[in-house]
């Protein structure tokens, strides 16, 4: 059998790419743009993590640096 695409007559060829192409490309887009939004919720909880385990740090080296100071009292 040969290409479908180049059986295909030429008229039918750009009727289904003037109907298809133009959904597609929304349903493209679409996906993008949701994949733009769920990378930035992504980024932000990341961000939010990042924060939270740098607070976690500062207070446990707060910590120590009271029980070192306790320790030689």
């Amino acid at each position: 059998m040969g290409d479908p695409a180049r059986s295909c007559p030429r008229s039918i060829q750009r009727s289904v790419q003037r109907r298809y192409l133009p959904v597609l490309a929304h349903y493209a887009c679409t996906s993008l743009s949701q994949l733009a939004l769920k990378l930035s919720v992504i980024s932000e909880f990341c961000t939010n993590i990042h924060k939270l385990a740098a607070e976690l740090i500062s207070l446990c080296s707060d910590d120590l640096q009271l029980c070192v100071h306790g320790s030689l009292d």
